[in-house]
C-alpha cells in the first residue's frame, strides 16, 4: 500500500495509518468482485491548522480468495434457512407433549416452577411472549438461525481432520439431514445443536493449550450448553476419557499442570451450570 501526501501538509501520521487500516479491513470481495486486481483511490481532504492537504491512497487489492468454500457454505446455509422458514411456518404443534411443556415453562411460569433446568433456553425463548398467538411461529423463527449457525463450526472442525471440500460437504449434509426437522418444534434441540458444535470446536482448539483462562472458558461453554439442555453433562465421561488420552500423549506439559487445567475445566463447567441455575431458579 502506498500512502502519499504533499510534504507541506502538517498532517498527523496516525490519520493516514487509520485510513489505510480501514481500507485493508474492508473485505476485498465488496470492492473487487469481478476482477482479479482492482485499483481503488481514496481522496481524503484534511484541514489542519488552516491548511488543506490531500492524502491520496492508491490501493490495489488482489481479489482475495474469500475462501470459496466459505462462500458456498454461506449461500447454502441461507437457502436452507429460507426453505426451513417457509416449510415450518403455520404448522400445528407436532410433538405435542414436549412442545406444550417447553412452551409452558418458557412463557408462562417462573423458572422456580420449571421441571426442566433448561434456563438459558427459557431466557432466550421467553421473547416469544411478544408474539402473542404467534408464539409458536416465533419459536420456529428463532430455531432456524441457531440451527444454520452451527454449520461454520462443523466446517471448521471437519477442516482440521480432512480436506476443505470434504469438510464443506459434511457441513452441508448436516444442514440437509433429517435433524433439521427439529427447527419446527418448540423444543431445545436447535439451540443445543448450535451450543454443542461451538463447544466441540473450542474444545479441539483448547485441548493442546496451557492457558488457565482458555480452559475456564471451555468449562463455561459446557455449563452454558447444559443450561440449554442438561444432556450436555453426559459428555463428561467421554471428555474424561479424552483427557486421559491426551494426558498420556502430551509430554510437553507437566502432570501437575495438566491436572490443574482439567480441574479448572470441570470446576468452571459445574459452577456455570449450577451457579446460574441457583441464581435464576433457586435450584440447580
Amino acid at each position: 500500500n502506498l500512502i502519499s501526501s504533499k510534504s507541506q501538509c502538517n498532517t498527523n501520521g496516525w490519520l493516514g495509518l487509520l485510513v489505510t487500516f480501514f481500507i485493508d479491513s474492508t473485505p476485498s470481495w465488496l470492492i473487487a468482485s469481478n476482477s482479479k486486481v482492482a485499483p481503488t483511490i481514496l481522496l481524503l481532504s484534511v484541514s489542519y491548522r488552516s491548511r488543506c492537504c490531500a492524502v491520496v491512497v492508491p490501493m490495489f487489492w488482489k481479489k482475495e480468495v474469500i475462501n470459496k468454500e466459505w462462500t458456498i457454505l454461506f449461500g447454502i446455509a441461507l437457502v436452507v434457512a429460507v426453505s426451513l422458514l417457509f416449510k415450518n411456518l403455520g404448522l400445528y404443534p407436532i410433538v405435542m407433549d414436549d412442545e406444550y411443556a417447553y412452551s409452558k415453562f418458557t412463557r408462562l411460569l417462573p423458572f422456580s416452577k420449571s421441571v426442566f433446568p433448561n434456563y438459558l433456553f427459557f431466557i432466550v425463548y421467553r421473547i416469544t411472549n411478544h408474539c402473542g398467538e404467534g408464539f409458536l411461529d416465533c419459536a420456529r423463527i428463532l430455531n432456524i438461525p441457531f440451527f444454520v449457525s452451527a454449520a461454520p463450526f462443523i466446517y471448521l472442525i471437519g477442516s482440521r481432520i480432512t480436506g476443505k471440500k470434504t469438510a464443506l460437504l459434511i457441513a452441508v449434509l448436516s444442514l440437509l439431514a433429517p435433524v433439521n426437522v427439529y427447527t419446527a418444534f418448540f423444543m431445545t434441540e436447535s439451540m443445543y445443536f448450535f451450543a454443542f458444535w461451538v463447544f466441540t470446536w473450542f474444545f479441539l482448539r483448547t485441548i493442546r493449550q496451557q492457558g488457565i483462562l482458555q480452559w475456564m472458558v471451555l468449562g463455561m461453554l459446557l455449563g452454558l450448553a447444559a443450561l440449554v439442555k442438561p444432556h450436555a453433562l453426559f459428555l463428561l465421561p467421554a471428555l474424561t476419557t479424552l483427557f486421559i488420552v491426551f494426558f498420556r500423549q502430551d509430554r510437553d506439559t507437566g502432570a501437575s499442570r495438566k491436572i490443574l487445567l482439567y480441574a479448572v475445566f470441570f470446576a468452571a463447567a459445574i459452577a456455570t451450570k449450577f451457579g446460574i441455575g441457583f441464581l435464576l431458579a433457586g435450584k440447580p
